[in-house]
């Protein structure tokens, strides 16, 4: 048993300085952004098809603006990523560190085109406040006339009305590519995507057939997820190391009971991990995205119904 004995000097206490990172607003039912968010199954399962659901829910609800898609095999699955909205120009086949270039100067300029907009917005309302004083045209800058009267001195205009956009990046069927090798530039990236485009960030969704074989997801990069679909695996090593990886404060027989529970209806379902849950949630664990699994013995049925998510 120890004693702790304070200083009496305040000085020396930890102040934490206010947050100015992005916050991004979603759903009370939602997950929490940005994510590293992985998606392991054996071929066929569905894994694709779940997450671009989940890539769905966030766009309808306001959550995901811009969805860019590293494939090789994107026009086999064209109409499922095409029902996500991916552009044309957001789409790259090659899973390479040039892919990850691009995504990155993607990030950038739409960070420099949101700082821009709300930049001319500033100088906008500078002058139609000199206006609507009626101050003497020979008092109103020449250059903040000039800017203005080409559009009619019309306001400027954003793609995202004003708001910070929240943009994603889906990778599939990438494994065993040079995108995962030892010192590629996706490994850098994974770590710092929140901070990428001076702090705009970019949320990361995986698909892999495999956890820990080595030609799968880098443990660097795992490490870092925050969210993870579970697919039914009969690899009892590779659920024994998930569980101590993502179990949390539960035992590995807990954990398996969830996942377990998640898995046993169908060969699509599966077990959905948050290690980043809002406050409200009752659980880090859920049976697809729209019930929570609570592992409380005391309960006759470990599942809590929630709002489907639509």
């Amino acid at each position: 048993m120890y004693v702790t004995k304070p200083l009496k000097d305040k000085k020396y206490n930890i102040k934490v300085p206010p947050s100015n990172a992005f916050k991004i607003e979603t759903p009370d039912d939602c997950i929490k952004m940005h994510t590293i968010t992985l998606a392991v199954a054996k071929r066929g399962t569905g894994k694709s098809v779940a997450l671009t659901n989940l890539l769905r829910i966030l766009r309808e609800n306001n959550a995901m603006d811009r969805i860019l898609l590293i494939s090789p095999t994107y026009f086999s699955n064209k109409d499922l990523f095409d029902s996500i909205g991916i552009q044309e120009e957001d789409i790259f086949d090659e899973p390479n560190d040039k892919a990850i270039e691009d995504v990155i100067k993607i990030v950038e300029e739409e960070n420099d085109d949101y700082e821009e907009y709300h930049s001319k917005m500033k100088r906008y309302k500078k002058l139609m406040g000199m206006l609507d004083r009626q101050v003497n045209i020979f008092e109103i800058p020449a250059d903040l006339l000039l800017e203005f009267a080409e559009s009619d001195f019309q306001p400027p205009e954003h793609k995202y009305n004003g708001k910070k956009p929240v943009i994603g990046l889906l990778l599939d069927d990438i494994q065993g590519s040079n995108l995962f090798r030892t010192g590629g530039k996706f490994m850098s990236f994974a770590i710092r995507h929140r901070h990428v485009g001076k702090g705009l960030g970019c949320s990361i969704f995986m698909a892999c057939q495999n956890y820990i074989s080595p030609a799968s997801c880098p443990r660097a990069v795992r490490n870092n997820l925050t969210h993870m679909l579970l697919f039914r695996n009969k690899d009892i090593k590779t659920l024994s190391q998930i569980a101590s990886e993502f179990g949390g404060e539960i035992d590995e027989e807990t954990f398996m009971s969830v996942y377990n529970e998640a898995t046993r209806d169908s060969p699509h379902d599966f077990l959905f991990i948050d290690t980043s849950k809002k406050d409200s949630h009752p659980s880090m664990f859920r049976k697809n995205f729209d019930r929570f699994i609570v592992p409380d013995p005391k309960l006759l049925n470990p599942e809590i119904d929630i709002k489907q998510m639509k």
